[in-house]
């Protein structure tokens, strides 16, 4: 393992012993007792040995009480000045402190010492872990372990790769985070703290259980997925408490102020995680999250969080199930719906034929009038027109105002038969709003809609129109025949009409 201190400290000595080393997020220090001073020492900038994004800074002390010689990587003369000034004080022995401040650039962070970090991370809590990560994270972290020939592990975010490694983050794909918390959030009462980071920045497929620090990650991403399943989820005191109901309700507490202590199996945690990812995919969550609880709650260990590895397949034979009910129930609601759109459909239809039955009794009785009048005289006297009396035309007149006014009364009636329909349309449609989506709503009802063309509503206006105008035309055809009729019987010309009408006229306006 390539060891940074190691490497420093041999320029200065080949007799040295560790005192202490320890390595964070922010720095790494470790502290050396010199028990042989190299009589020669590098002109050569130490700086080089650490990443360019980082400074280093090294204190000599030839006895706890004396002042530091020390050396500053922010100072570019600073390196000379510390070989000379070591020569000069010509101390055989003492210690030497090495801090090495660790800067983020490009979301990168160094480690100089993966052990160290490692048992650093074991010394956290479940909470700090996770506000380490999300203090230093955006869409990715990456910790370069300075180490040529380490074994680099990711998840779809956080990567721990060797020095000078080119790799490439995967991500967590179209996931919108804020969508992704305030699904959470509506399924799940989480008194957890917000971070940016999903399960998916936790998660990694395969890990190594003598890796520790694998391990705190694989800990932490367990029980930070639980919090987006179960009921009730709360880190207090660094007490992770949790409570689900299913068709078991379970509640228990765990331990999480130190990662390697937390006791929960890990076997599993695949398991638990493809459930999160299925729960959080698509469609009805709230229908899912309900199903796949009352699974758990009977195939988990609520001490361990154990969940048998069976337990998705039966989540998702029990959804099936429950989806199989669902589309009986909506097969149900679809014809229910097609027989009430029959029924409307019957409805239109038996509007219009009773405006055109009106129309045909209304024209039948007139021309039947009018037939009987001309047969009888004709029979009687051979006269086609004299059978027209001034009484039979003036009868004929009460006749067509009579016709006019059933125009109109059963016009204003077909008028509030088309509303009441359009009213009943209007009511199903939205008795349905919360049965069935918009789109297919709309689809269905397409064929009533008295606001669209080719509907059996638009149908029936249509037909309003026609044969308004055919009674119209019948009348006015009728009654042009009853005044020629009258002008004949009363030998008036149209000429002579003109002329009454202009002398009258005339009249007027002297």
């Amino acid at each position: 393992m390539n060891d940074i201190g190691y490497n420093i400290i041999e320029l200065f000595s080949s007799s040295f012993e560790l005192i202490s080393g320890k390595e964070t997020c922010d720095a790494f220090i470790a502290e050396y007792q010199i028990n042989v001073l190299n009589p020669s020492l590098p002109e050569i900038d130490i700086v080089d040995n650490i990443n360019c994004r980082d400074q280093i800074a090294i204190h000599f002390f030839e006895t706890d009480d004396s002042e530091s010689i020390s050396y500053l990587s922010s100072n570019p003369n600073s390196w000379s000045a510390f070989i000379s000034e070591l020569q000069m004080n010509n101390s055989p022995k003492g210690k030497i402190k090495i801090h090495i401040e660790k800067r983020m650039q490009n979301n990168q962070l160094s480690i100089y010492n993966i052990d160290y970090f490692t048992e650093y991370i074991n010394t956290l809590s479940l909470s700090q872990l996770m506000a380490i990560l999300d203090n230093r994270f955006t869409t990715s972290l990456i910790f370069e372990v300075q180490d040529e020939c380490y074994s680099e592990w990711s998840t779809s975010t956080i990567a721990f790769i060797a020095k000078n490694s080119k790799y490439d983050i995967s991500g967590i794909g179209i996931i919108n985070r804020n969508n992704r918390f305030n699904e959470a959030r509506n399924l799940c009462y989480r008194e957890v703290k917000r971070y940016k980071l999903l399960p998916e920045d936790l998660f990694f497929p395969q890990y190594d259980e003598s890796n520790s620090l694998q391990c705190a990650f694989i800990k932490a991403c367990m029980i930070y997925t639980f919090s987006f399943i179960f009921d009730y989820s709360i880190i207090k005191n660094d007490i992770y408490e949790y409570k689900l109901n299913g068709f078991r309700t379970l509640s228990g507490q765990i331990d999480v102020r130190q990662l390697p202590c937390v006791e929960i199996n890990t076997n599993s945690y695949k398991s638990i995680y493809e459930i999160y990812q299925w729960l959080y995919l698509g469609g009805n969550n709230s229908d899912k999250i309900n199903i796949a609880r009352n699974i758990i709650s009977l195939n988990i260990n609520k001490d361990s969080l154990r969940i048998d590895s069976t337990a998705l397949n039966s989540i998702l034979s029990n959804y099936k199930i429950y989806e199989k009910e669902n589309v009986k129930q909506y097969l149900q609601v679809r014809n229910k719906l097609s027989e009430l759109l029959i029924d409307l459909q019957e409805k239109i239809s038996a509007i219009v034929d009773s405006f055109i039955s009106d129309f045909k009794k209304n024209i039948l009785t007139l021309v039947s009038f009018f037939i009987s009048v001309v047969a009888i005289k004709v029979v009687s006297k051979g006269d086609f027109v004299g059978g027209f009396t001034n009484e039979i035309i003036g009868l004929s007149f009460v006749f067509l105002l009579v016709s006019i006014g059933l125009l109109l009364y059963s016009r204003w009636e077909l008028t509030k038969k088309i509303d009441l329909y359009n009213k009943h349309y209007r009511q199903i449609k939205d008795r349905y709003k919360d049965v069935l989506s918009t789109i297919e709503l709309e689809g269905i009802f397409e064929e009533c809609d008295p606001q669209k063309d080719n509907t059996n509503t638009s149908f029936v206006l249509k037909q309003k129109k026609i044969y308004s105008w055919l009674w119209f035309l019948s009348i006015l055809l009728l009654l042009l025949f009853l005044i020629a009729v009258l002008l004949i019987n009363n030998d008036i010309s149209i000429c002579c009409i003109i002329n009454k009408v202009i002398c009258y006229t005339l009249n007027i306006f002297r």
